[in-house]
């Protein structure tokens, strides 16, 4: 969503790190060409179709400035509250303070206008901010609950008994988490899980399901088939071909993933495959001997040197704000906050050392210098993102440098990368293949308002991708709304497209060129005007497919694993 919905807070504590991931051509495989064939989704709803054109009396320009002060206040809070500066309650008073922007008659009136919108992009225009102002209808009756299901994994205080320790104690849902993920003992970890997933059942579930049966609700009062109908409509592209597409990544990865997972699994905690569970999968993200490689009080500094070399200021003139401090009610997950685009975005990480911090940096850096470098004049509904592919595709495009063993040696420093660079291709392929398993997880979800059986579906599909026993009672804590997912599966098959284009324009280490910066600027500037199809073809591109993806993984991961 643009604006309003998508400041509306979505997300918990409940995955963090590991669930922030956080590739078109080839030949005769599955490819997503949105608006091409007739399956494509239509922006506009059904249900208004037959409306007459003459549009109500209605301030555009007036509706579109609160919007965008509604856009700020809201999204600054939720960078406070993201942050733990701010106990959230300020989002309600926010929510209430634009609560007008909420209604239908906006979206109305807004759908009448696009039929006489003067130019193409007028049109396109409309039919954001026509979006925008849907998805907030949606969520308002939600957002008492959104706030409620972000706030409480912060803020609730749980009994726990240390058990290498013995020692008795309080901590919240998102403490239990970063133990889950990162405590060295494995009874620790299994305890701290545990707590977890009891909260998520007894606590924070009972919220999720009067969510999801809400939100439910919605679309065939609107005039849409079902939720799925409403989200393919409104993002533009066919869930039915991108799932294609990743159930090819799936296949064609399964054997050079089951090979390296039971690998590191062995050589790094000792199990086999058939003894580890999720939370021992997880603990391979830590990787503490490579934290020399990648020094904690150097990390803005290294970062920022290459930044620079590519002819880009990493602060935007201080237009980015970084918040990398440490607190206890911080929430785990790193984001981007764009809260006046381009003036000032916040980025929030919290530590954990090592390589996974400076992964984090620059996955958010990504955003924030998309967003940071983005037109004043671009219009309101460009420089805020309705769908979020393109900017998680400039986020990947930066992020993933960590998988070219020249970033590694000319930034880094590391003389000889291979050991990392297979470790962290295992690791990004894990993260890869389980956001493609949530997205053909949540097509099962969203079929129905119905959940019965949800939890077992979700068990099963992530359980036989990643292949290591799934926690079933996560089944909707780890669920970006509004299918959020699709934005990551298409930026993750993008932006090998975007390396492959800088490579032939700067070469291989297109990353310390200067003229790199002002082909991104110029991609930049006109924020989210372009769709991820559009992006493809600007490069010279087809339509999406796994193919270049999967080139990237076994190109480094098909390799004698003794010889690593």
């Amino acid at each position: 969503m643009t604006t309003l919905a998508k400041r509306l807070p979505k997300r918990t504590a409940s995955a963090a790190s590991l669930d922030s991931p956080k590739h078109r051509n080839g030949k005769a495989t599955p490819s997503l060409k949105s608006g091409k064939s007739a399956k494509s989704p239509k922006p506009e709803k059904a249900s208004k179709s037959a409306k007459p054109l003459k549009p109500p009396k209605f301030d555009l320009a007036a509706y579109r400035a609160r919007a965008e002060k509604a856009t700020t206040e809201i999204t600054e809070e939720q960078f406070r509250t993201h942050s733990g500066l701010s106990d959230g309650s300020r989002l309600t008073q926010i929510l209430a303070k634009y609560d007008d922007l909420f209604d239908e008659a906006h979206s109305d009136a807004i759908h009448h206008l696009i039929a006489a919108a003067g130019t193409p992009r007028d049109k396109r225009r409309l039919r954001a901010l026509y979006k925008d102002a849907v998805f907030a209808q949606l969520s308002r009756p939600l957002n008492d609950k959104f706030i409620q299901v972000q706030t409480m994994p912060q803020t609730v205080e749980l009994p726990f008994t240390n058990p290498e320790t013995a020692e008795a104690t309080t901590i919240t849902p998102t403490t239990a988490y970063m133990l889950s993920l990162n405590d060295p003992n494995r009874e620790t970890r299994e305890a701290a899980t545990k707590l977890l997933t009891e909260f998520r059942r007894d606590q924070l579930n009972p919220v999720y399901e009067d969510l999801h049966r809400e939100m439910h609700k919605f679309p065939k009062a609107h005039g849409y088939k079902n939720f799925i109908d409403l989200m393919e409509k409104h993002k533009g592209y066919s869930f039915a071909d991108l799932a294609k597409v990743a159930k090819q990544f799936i296949r064609e990865t399964d054997d050079v993933y089951r090979e390296t997972l039971t690998y590191y699994l062995k050589t790094k905690l000792g199990l086999s495959l058939d003894k580890a569970k999720y939370h021992d999968a997880a603990m391979l993200f830590r990787a503490p001997e490579y934290d020399a490689l990648f020094p904690k009080d150097a990390i803005l500094e290294i970062i920022f040197g290459f930044i620079r070399q590519m002819g880009l200021d990493p602060t935007a003139k201080g237009r980015i704000v970084f918040d990398l401090e440490p607190r206890s009610n911080k929430n785990p997950r790193q984001m981007c906050y764009p809260i006046r685009v381009p003036n000032k975005i916040g980025i929030n990480v919290m530590p954990r050392g090592g390589v996974g911090d400076y992964y984090a940096v620059m996955e958010e850096l990504g955003h924030a210098l998309h967003f940071a470098h983005t037109s004043p004049d671009t219009p309101y509904e460009f420089r805020y993102p309705m769908e979020n592919s393109l900017t998680e595709t400039y986020s990947y495009t930066i992020a993933r440098l960590m998988l070219n063993p020249l970033w590694l040696m000319k930034v880094m420093k590391i003389a000889d990368p291979d050991p990392f660079l297979h470790h962290k291709a295992f690791l990004d392929l894990f993260i890869t293949r389980r956001y493609f398993a949530k997205f053909l997880y949540e097509l099962k979800l969203h079929k129905s308002g119905s959940l019965a059986g949800k939890d077992d579906a979700y068990q099963e599909t992530l359980g036989k991708v990643l292949i290591v026993p799934i926690v079933k009672e996560n089944y909707l804590a780890d669920v970006d709304a509004f299918f959020t997912v699709t934005s990551y599966v298409q930026a993750f098959l993008a932006h090998a497209e975007v390396h492959s284009k800088l490579r032939s324009l700067y070469g291989e280490d297109w990353f310390i060129n200067p003229q790199t910066g002002g082909f991104l600027k110029e991609l930049w500037a006109g924020g989210n005007e372009m769709t991820v199809s559009e992006l493809g073809k600007k490069m010279g591109f087809g339509g999406l497919t796994a193919t270049p993806l999967v080139k990237v993984f076994r190109g480094i991961l098909d390799r004698n694993l003794n010889s690593i």
